[in-house]
């Protein structure tokens, strides 16, 4: 992930002005007010951004208190959702309608443009989606009536697995399309978080869920195509389907699962031959999933017409 900012690179009196700028520059204008001493603040912020609409934040500091009310309501930002995963730093988190304790491994919901407050007493941190509401396609009032509801979705562990999984995953990711279609998977998975949180109908939860496993699928094959092992009864298995039912899913896509992972394997061994010029074709064969160089080499001789040592031959001379 890129670092956006860095407590150890500003002197401890600029520390906290800095932070806070960069936290309003980032979303809305609010107040940030550190509950340590200038000289023990520690803060950290880093980012993916997946499109122009969604980033992935990892946010890291010492107690800390957030707020946005009174005047700065009247000074908007642009119109986003953020839904963290809470990690550490014991708090609680405030809006007109409520007020919650913050528990480690708990998803939250803030709407930036609204009234809230955010308090951890102690060193923690959070990963975030900052998400478009207008990407997202639902109302002000849905966001705000999900956030206490958000554990009775039926997505909700999905929801929190995915945002680990991409805190560790998408900054291997760079190829634009790839994170197009990540950034598209995410905001449809957050969008029937939100929706099937408010919906009380069994049927309507039902048919969200269907809606988005396909795109769950996708978005899994993608994250974890370079792992050797994935294939259709893992894929099956994390997501409490049979095989067969997976194979009836994927036939709505063009090109068979099989080769979308073995496409998704043979992309990222070419994109490491560029990136990675001095690490030996075996070690990249293995990063990208192939159990061995030879295989890497005759698949990826069928899908580019050279082989690997070919193509970064011919990369490196043509930069």
């Amino acid at each position: 992930m890129d670092v956006l900012f860095d407590a150890e690179t500003f002197a401890p009196n600029e520390r906290a002005v800095a932070y806070k700028a960069a936290c309003s520059a980032a979303t809305a204008p609010h107040t940030v007010r550190f509950l340590t001493p200038a000289e023990q603040i520690r803060a950290r912020i880093s980012a993916v951004v997946l499109d122009a609409d969604v980033t992935l934040l990892r946010d890291e500091t010492s107690g800390v208190v957030h707020k946005r009310e009174g005047r700065q309501l009247h000074s908007e930002g642009r119109d986003y959702v953020l839904l963290g995963l809470h990690e550490g730093g014991s708090g609680w988190y405030e809006h007109p309608a409520a007020v919650r304790p913050l528990h480690s491994n708990e998803l939250f919901l803030i709407d930036t443009n609204g009234q809230y407050r955010t308090h951890r007493s102690r060193y923690g941190g959070a990963r975030l989606l900052q998400i478009d509401r207008a990407r997202l396609g639902v109302s002000v009032e849905t966001v705000r009536r999900a956030d206490n509801r958000l554990a009775g979705s039926p997505l909700y562990g999905i929801m929190r697995d995915h945002l680990v999984s991409l805190s560790s995953r998408a900054s291997d990711i760079t190829d634009r399309a790839a994170l197009a279609a990540l950034a598209e998977a995410t905001a449809h998975l957050v969008r029937g978080l939100l929706t099937t949180a408010v919906t009380e109908q069994g049927r309507q939860v039902r048919e969200t869920m269907q809606d988005h496993l396909l795109d769950r699928i996708r978005l899994y094959v993608r994250l974890h195509a370079c792992d050797p092992g994935l294939g259709a009864a893992r894929i099956a298995t994390e997501h409490a389907i049979s095989v067969r039912k997976l194979f009836q899913l994927w036939q709505s896509q063009p090109v068979p699962l099989a080769e979308t992972i073995m496409q998704l394997r043979l992309d990222a061994g070419q994109r490491r031959l560029t990136a990675q010029p001095h690490l030996p074709v075996a070690a990249i064969a293995h990063a990208c999933g192939f159990t061995s160089p030879s295989h890497f080499a005759r698949r990826f001789r069928e899908a580019f017409g050279c082989t690997p040592v070919q193509w970064r031959q011919r990369s490196c001379a043509h930069p």
